[in-house]
C-alpha cells in the first residue's frame, strides 16, 4: 500500500496523477490539499503556506500511520514540513511497522548567515535521519547534497522531474509565428530567475514580452521598458493561455548550482514552443541544445538577444526545437514517466 500526499488538489483521485497510479496496478491512496502559495514576501509565505501546512501535515501523518487500514508500506511527501512530521510520527511505530518515507523534490539553497546555515543543516539532518529516501531532480544536486549531508549521502536519489501539462495533447509544432503584428515572448517563474538580463535583451526590440511572476524580489530594481509587462496574478488557465499564445518561451536563470527553470521549460516543451534557456548544469541534464532548446551563457544579455533573434528569423530552427521539445517531454518527462520512476523508487 502506497500513500501519496499532493498539493495541487483537494480531490486528486480523478487527476492525471491518479489515473496513472490506477493504470500502474499499485495499491495506493492519494491524499490532497491545495494550500495557497500566492505570496509576495516571506511573511505571507509563513502565514498563508507554512502554518496551514503544519496543521495539515500533523493530521495527515496521524491518519496515515495510525488510523487507516491497511497501513502503508511506503509514503511519498513533497515538503520538508510533511517529511518532518511523518518521520517523527513513524518513530512512534514499532520498527517492523514503519513505512518507507520518500521526500520528493528536495532543493538545498545556501544562506549567507553562518548561524542560519548551521540551523538549517541541523534541521534537515534531523529529517534525513527519520526518513528513508530523498529524491533530487538533478544529478548535480544529488552529489552536492551527499557532500553537505555526509551521514545521509546514501539516501539521496536522482529522478528527472516530470509533470502533466493541461491541454498539451492538442498542441502541435508549427514553423509559423503567431501572425500578429509583434512577436510575443513569454517568461515565467520566481525561483532563481534573471529577469534583468531578459529585460536588457529585449529593450528597444519589436517584441511584446510577458513575465509571469507574482514575487517582487526577482524584478526588484529593474527598469521595465514599454514592451515588457509583468503579470503578477496569472495562474491556472490564464497562465496556460499566455503560454499557448507565446511565440518563444525564455527561461532566464540566475543560479547554476540548484534546480531551477525545469517546470516552465517542460511546460513550454509540452506545448511545442521553442525554448531559449540559460545554460546551466541542471538544465543540461534535461535537454540537448540545438535539438530541443537553445542555450545562452548565464547573465549574458547580449548573447540572449542574439539567440532570440536567431530563433525568430530561422523557421527551420523553430520547427526543430518544437518537435524536439515535444518529443522529449512525451518520452521522458510526462506524467506517465514521472509516476513510473517515482513508484519504482518509493516501493523498492
Amino acid at each position: 500500500m502506497l500513500h501519496y500526499f499532493v498539493h495541487f488538489s483537494e480531490n486528486p483521485q480523478d487527476s492525471p496523477l491518479g489515473n496513472e497510479l490506477l493504470r500502474s496496478g499499485i495499491e495506493y491512496r492519494l491524499f490532497g490539499w491545495k494550500p495557497s502559495f500566492k505570496y509576495n514576501n516571506r511573511i505571507q509565505l509563513i502565514f498563508m503556506g507554512w502554518i496551514p501546512l503544519i496543521f495539515k501535515a500533523i493530521r495527515a501523518a496521524l491518519s496515515s500511520l495510525f488510523e487507516l487500514k491497511p497501513r502503508p508500506e511506503a509514503v511519498i511527501v513533497g515538503t520538508h514540513i510533511e517529511a518532518f512530521f511523518f518521520g517523527l510520527s513513524s518513530c512512534l511505530l514499532p520498527k517492523r511497522k514503519r513505512p518507507s518515507i520518500t521526500w520528493v523534490g528536495f532543493i538545498y539553497t545556501a544562506r549567507s548567515s553562518l548561524l542560519v546555515r548551521q540551523l538549517r543543516w541541523i534541521y534537515f539532518s534531523a529529517i534525513f535521519r527519520m526518513i528513508d529516501k530523498v529524491v533530487c531532480h538533478s544529478l548535480l544536486e544529488k552529489e552536492m547534497n551527499g557532500q553537505i549531508f555526509k551521514q545521509s549521502r546514501n539516501k539521496f536519489i536522482h529522478m528527472p522531474y516530470g509533470m502533466y501539462v493541461t491541454g498539451e495533447e492538442q498542441k502541435q509544432p508549427s514553423e509559423r509565428l503567431s501572425g500578429g503584428s509583434r512577436i510575443k515572448i513569454m517568461a515565467a517563474g520566481r525561483s532563481g530567475r534573471d529577469y534583468k538580463s531578459l529585460v536588457e535583451a529585449v529593450r528597444g526590440e519589436e517584441f511584446d514580452v510577458r513575465i509571469v511572476c507574482d514575487y517582487h524580489a526577482p524584478l526588484s530594481g529593474i527598469d521595465l521598458p514599454s514592451n515588457v509587462r509583468v503579470l503578477d496574478h496569472c495562474y491556472g488557465d490564464d497562465y496556460l493561455h499566455e503560454l499557448a499564445s507565446a511565440d518563444i518561451v525564455v527561461v532566464p536563470l540566475a543560479v547554476d548550482d540548484i534546480s531551477a527553470g525545469q517546470m516552465v521549460m517542460l511546460q513550454a516543451m509540452a506545448y511545442a514552443k521553442p525554448v531559449v534557456v540559460t545554460d546551466t548544469p541542471t538544465i543540461r541534464e534535461y535537454v540537448t541544445p540545438g535539438r530541443d532548446c537553445v542555450v545562452y551563457p548565464k547573465g549574458d544579455a547580449a548573447a540572449l538577444k542574439l539567440e532570440i533573434r536567431r530563433v525568430i528569423q530561422d523557421s527551420a530552427l523553430r520547427l526543430t526545437l518544437a518537435h524536439g521539445g515535444k518529443a522529449a517531454y512525451q518520452e521522458k518527462y510526462s506524467m506517465a514517466s514521472y509516476v513510473r520512476n517515482l513508484c519504482e523508487i518509493a516501493l523498492h
